[in-house]
């Protein structure tokens, strides 16, 4: 039961942190968007759709659904949008 009742605590840390930050209307996609961004940015240094798509997070999302998040994204000023040599670059916004 210990675990459970750790998973449970790290669950609520969690939720409060994502109501701190301001994430607390943010459906699960884009929520699993917004963290891809930032690892991918964090890994390659730039966070394009085509390396977006195939984070681990994402893998059961159609492309449709994660272009839709990204503009959700886009229009709470959570992420930022960029055209370099025709390709999207995604950035997250400093959240806090």
């Amino acid at each position: 039961m210990s675990g459970l009742t750790s998973f449970v605590q790290l669950r609520r840390l969690l939720l409060e942190m994502e109501k701190d930050l301001g994430l607390g209307e943010v459906s699960k996609i884009e929520k699993n968007v917004l963290v891809a961004c930032a690892e991918v940015h964090m890994f390659f240094g730039e966070s394009e759709f085509s390396i977006i798509i195939n984070h681990d997070l994402l893998l059961e999302e159609n492309a449709s659904k994660i272009k839709q998040a990204l503009k959700k994204l886009v229009e709470r000023n959570l992420i930022s949008v960029s055209d370099k040599t025709g390709k999207k670059i995604y950035q997250v916004q400093s959240l806090a």
